[in-house]
């Protein structure tokens, strides 16, 4: 029999975090995924029901800093994605 969780323990829970720019993340091969996306939040929200109207909402979050992108991030991935966000830049003026 599987061990449950007992209430007030987090190991068992989920953090979702999501925002309307998500369903704009259309990039080769990676695994967000507009429809990934979407259908994620509608599991969710169709699972917790009228509950879901409790769930913490934040229209304007802030962007993310150097420290949270590298908890899922390389240094050099991140190095690789400021030199393309200097690209575009460029070529934008």
């Amino acid at each position: 029999m599987a061990a449950r969780a007992r209430r007030g323990d987090n190991s068992k829970r989920t953090l979702f975090v999501t925002h309307p720019h998500c369903a704009e993340h259309r990039i080769a091969h990676h695994p967000e995924q507009p429809k990934r996306v979407e259908a994620i939040e509608a599991a969710v929200l169709a699972h917790f029901g009228e509950r879901s109207a409790d769930f913490a909402h934040d229209p304007s979050p802030p962007d993310a800093t150097a420290e949270a992108l590298g908890r899922f991030h390389t240094k050099k991935h991140l190095s690789k994605l400021e030199g393309l966000f200097d690209k575009v830049e460029e070529s934008a003026q």
